[in-house]
């Protein structure tokens, strides 16, 4: 960055800090990357069905061991719908949406342009990847609110609280999920190589998010993976409540938060703010 960047990177952000938010918000909700995210959800909500038409009997043998053999149909499609589609889609879908942020501005040259307004590039880090993750949410919601309405007609066992409850506590997974992304774009400084460790780092977090269903002896350890939280309440699916869902959306906001303050401080030390 030139000295004349880093120069107003060093402005207090004022009042305007609501209208770029705005701003940016519906730029990613209306950019390329938010449409592959509805398509990618789009297709992981049609093609459900299909996947759970013909079970694999391993995979029933295995849900049934994992989380109990009541309910079982239930927890079959919730295992398949939160692991197999969201926890994926939510992966490269945070990776696209986040990986972007300030590597993009600087690989065009135009990081000092932007930031020749009153803003800290600490604060800039953080309105562009809230904005993604508000986005992300939007797109959360609405294949939530599309699956309720598709998978009650297609998908047997499907039961709407268990499903409404569980996707209300997924949505701060893929929030984070995102937030990460943003953070690796700031911490890795090249956006393909910042997609590919997201992609790398979210993958095995998912792959460790059912140890604890696993083996229960490492349940314990588990609370340390931040997507273990995203999919916690399956083995009660049949008898969750709202006030089960508090304790992982809380883990999930505190990961969340740590993780935005990291990629903020990072930041500001690209701009020797620290």
């Amino acid at each position: 960055m030139s000295a004349a960047g880093l120069a107003v990177a060093a402005r207090p952000l004022r009042p305007a800090a609501g209208g770029f938010f705005l701003r940016e918000y519906l730029r990613v909700l209306g950019g390329r990357q938010a449409r592959l995210v509805s398509a990618f959800m789009l297709y992981g909500i049609v093609g459900l069905p299909v996947v759970l038409g013909r079970p694999d009997e391993e995979m029933l043998s295995a849900v049934r061991t994992w989380f109990g053999g009541s309910q079982i149909e239930l927890k079959l499609f919730l295992f398949a719908w939160f692991d197999l589609a969201m926890n994926k889609i939510a992966i490269f879908s945070a990776a696209l949406l986040g990986a972007g942020i300030i590597t993009d501005e600087r690989s065009k040259g135009m990081l000092d342009i932007y930031l020749a307004k009153p803003i800290s590039l600490r604060r800039y880090f953080v309105v562009k990847v809230l904005a993604a993750a508000a986005a992300m949410a939007t797109l959360h919601v609405g294949a939530t609110l599309a699956g309720a309405l598709f998978f009650g007609g297609s998908v047997r066992g499907f039961a709407l609280s268990p499903y409404l409850l569980m996707s209300f506590v997924h949505l701060f997974a893929a929030v984070f999920a995102t937030i990460f992304a943003g953070v690796m774009a700031v911490s890795v400084h090249r956006k393909l190589i910042s997609l590919l460790t997201s992609v790398v780092v979210l993958s095995a977090l998912v792959s460790l998010a059912f140890v604890g269903f696993y083996n229960p002896s490492l349940r314990a350890i588990s609370v340390l993976n931040p997507l273990y939280h995203g999919v916690a309440l399956i083995d009660t699916a049949e008898a969750a409540r709202a006030r089960d869902a508090v304790a992982p959306v809380l883990w999930l906001a505190g990961y969340s938060a740590l993780a935005l303050a990291y990629g903020a401080r990072r930041a500001a030390a690209l701009a020797g703010e620290e």
